[in-house]
């Protein structure tokens, strides 16, 4: 359906959220947007132990990043004209913040090489 292909586009082409965009990570249909990649790879690993149901209108964000994205959505919802937004609004309906463990140090690349004594 139409509706909601103007926040999907919005989300996944903005310059401005291309620094923290992340690809659709497997068994959450939500929109995750945390950089590192590590980190993101945290975050989804603790809701979907969590057991979160992250469908696809859903926005996973870190808190210092969430009025980058609401502005990004506000933004293509003001540009996208009615009738081609069909009959989805923009309004953001519940929130909620989450703490997530995240490991001490950051994982090492895959291609590292330990050191050598």
């Amino acid at each position: 359906s139409q509706d909601g292909e103007w926040f999907h586009a919005a989300l996944l082409s903005s310059v401005d959220l291309h620094d923290i965009r992340q690809p659709p990570v497997d068994g959450i249909q939500a929109k995750i947007f945390i950089q590192p990649a590590w980190a993101c790879e945290a975050v989804a690993q603790h809701l979907q132990q969590e057991g979160w149901d992250l469908r696809p209108r859903f926005v996973v964000v870190r808190a210092g990043d969430e009025q980058r994205v609401m502005d990004v959505v506000s933004k293509a919802q003001k540009e996208t004209k009615r009738a081609d937004r069909g009959g989805s609004k923009c309004k953001l309906k519940s929130k909620a913040e989450v703490n997530v463990p995240m490991p001490s140090a950051k994982p090492p690349a895959a291609d590292a090489r330990p050191e050598s004594p």
